[in-house]
């Protein structure tokens, strides 16, 4: 099919802007720190964030139901943000997270401008073992920054459900399967 615009070149550029807010909460996800302990993971987090949020980002999250009203992520912007998401994960007892991102769909609604929906399949471990599956949409507003890159300045995060499994294993039960620590390039 026909792209119905010349526009491929901001498409492929705002996709990636949701694959890095997706790279940040993943890393944020994979580094688990006690409450008030050092955590150069958030800091990285950040600089990851800062190439996807606007510095006066707001993001909401949604619990789909009826009469659910939305959390306030933080206050506004990156520095902000990645705070709230390390004491979410945190109170949850995430160990790991994986978010999926796809179906990105883009209406631009200026030349710096666009609306934006994706779709996220996210898995999150649990410290007991159990991982917790959510389907996620993201409903984002994006402009584009003096730099060039495409940034969220608005993101509402909706939660459509979730389901927690029974376990996990961790690793394979056959060792035959195991990647080996160093895989050639």
């Amino acid at each position: 099919t026909r792209c119905p615009d010349r526009r491929t070149a901001d498409r492929l550029d705002i996709a990636d802007t949701m694959y890095r807010y997706a790279e940040a909460m993943d890393h944020i996800g994979a580094h688990p720190v006690p409450r008030g302990a050092p955590d150069p993971a958030l800091a990285h987090a950040v600089e990851i964030l800062r190439t996807c949020l606007s510095d006066t980002a707001i993001l909401r999250l949604y619990f789909r139901g009826a009469g659910d009203e939305p959390v306030q992520a933080g206050p506004g912007g990156p520095e902000a943000f990645a705070p709230f998401v390390r004491e979410y994960f945190t109170a949850y007892g995430y160990t790991n997270t994986y978010h999926l991102v796809g179906n990105v769909r883009i209406a631009f609604t200026g030349a710096d401008t666009a609306d934006v929906r994706s779709y996220i399949n996210s898995t999150h471990w649990l410290a007991d073992g159990r991982f917790l599956l959510a389907p996620i949409e993201y409903e984002d507003t994006v402009v584009r920054s003096a730099d060039g890159l495409w940034r969220i300045s608005s993101r509402e995060i909706v939660v459509w459900r979730w389901w927690v499994t029974e376990g996990y294993a961790p690793v394979p039960t056959d060792p035959t399967l195991a990647r080996p620590s160093a895989v050639p390039r």
